[in-house]
């Protein structure tokens, strides 16, 4: 009986054994099946992350550098290319060309601490547009822009948007455009070409004055919203953290657009004569939204002093004036007191000078012609007379 009963014992240990052993199974493969499952979904929501507004993988490691291959694997859509006039034909493929050197240089357009610095010490003014004499387009007291020529050209400023706020906002107004002027205003990157219109090429974005708006395309645009003449205020508001803009158009807000995850300049192009002066922030804003909530580019006045206005009255200095009342400081009695410590100088010199001839007359003549050669050549004449 003890021998059954030691068999049925020695069972369920074996039983209870081996049900430890599948529940320790079980909770491994449960937990290797888990973090295969999150693993997969992590990698499902990196590639939709990096796939959507239009991204690109870059096969670099240089953050916001162009991607050679997305220009070079570009195809030219021959319908659309066949519908442009030859003047148009040529500016695409010069434009093509410009942006394939640009691509192979890899210049780096990113933002450095200079220009962080500029920023922090002038503030607002320290963006600028910069202008191309050679098409004819000038920019006067830092925003205002002049097209003079009947040719495509564009504006871009000196330094990029930032990155750091969650909007910022700028403003042109059409003070004069020509009949036949075509205006675009936008967003580009650099290296632009200045020969061309925002819109028109690779890593940009622009409202133009037809109602349409052009991203990246030379051939085709998109309706977009009314169109804009003289005396309209249009506006660019960007978004760095979510890569979206939108434009207003005389204080009314216009639908959400894409835009590339590059440093973009604001831009301002035209094909003939026309006047757009620019606010970056410098004055108020017509998009009562962006008074608000502050998007103007950076601060109206920065940690830089201001320099004194030559208008203001300055202290002058009278040189005569100055002269007069530092001779009325020196007093008579101070005169007198320096002249007489002169003469009790002079008086004492005399003296020790008096006291040293006595002393030189004491000693022989021998040891003085030897002790003091140019002293002895001076007197020997003065005793040879008196002897």
């Amino acid at each position: 009986m003890l021998s059954t009963t030691k068999q049925e014992f020695s069972s369920k240990n074996d039983e209870s054994d081996d049900a430890l052993l599948k529940f320790v199974l079980l909770l491994f493969i449960s937990f290797f099946t888990t973090l295969g499952v999150l693993l997969f979904v992590t990698l499902i929501l990196v590639l939709f992350r990096y796939s959507g507004h239009a991204r690109v993988l870059l096969r670099n490691n240089t953050p916001g550098e162009l991607d050679d291959e997305a220009i070079e694997n570009e195809t030219i859509d021959e319908e659309g290319f066949a519908h442009l006039s030859e003047p148009a034909k040529e500016r695409f493929l010069q434009a093509r060309n410009f942006e394939m050197s640009a691509a192979q240089s890899r210049m780096n357009t990113d933002a450095k601490l200079i220009d962080f610095l500029q920023v922090q010490e002038k503030g607002v003014f320290a963006w600028h547009f910069v202008p191309n004499l050679d098409l004819g387009a000038y920019a006067t007291n830092r925003t205002e822009l002049s097209f003079t020529k009947n040719e495509e050209c564009c504006l871009q400023t000196n330094l990029p948007l930032q990155r750091i706020n969650e909007v910022y906002y700028w403003e042109a107004k059409l003070l004069e455009v020509d009949e036949n002027t075509t205006v675009s205003i936008g967003l580009t990157t650099k290296p632009y070409p200045p020969f061309r219109m925002p819109g028109w090429n690779f890593w940009s974005l622009a409202y133009i004055s037809d109602g349409t708006r052009r991203c990246n395309s030379a051939f085709t645009s998109k309706s977009y919203a009314s169109f804009y003449q003289k005396g309209d205020v249009i506006g660019v508001a960007y978004k760095p953290k979510a890569n979206r803009v939108f434009f207003t158009r005389n204080g009314r807000r216009c639908a959400e657009l894409p835009c590339t995850y590059r440093n973009v300049y604001p831009t301002v192009g035209a094909t003939g004569p026309c006047v757009v002066h620019v606010n970056l922030g410098q004055a108020g804003y017509v998009f009562i939204e962006a008074n608000i909530k502050k998007w103007r580019l950076a601060p109206p006045a920065g940690s830089l002093a201001p320099p004194p206005s030559y208008s203001a009255p300055q202290p002058t200095v009278n040189w005569d004036t100055i002269s007069e009342s530092s001779a009325q400081t020196v007093m008579p009695a101070d005169v007198n007191s320096s002249l007489n410590a002169q003469s009790n100088s002079l008086t004492n010199f005399s003296g020790s000078l008096s006291s040293y001839n006595t002393a030189l007359q004491g000693l022989p003549s021998s040891s003085y012609a030897q002790s003091y050669p140019m002293h002895s050549m001076s007197a020997r004449p003065d005793s040879e007379d008196e002897q």
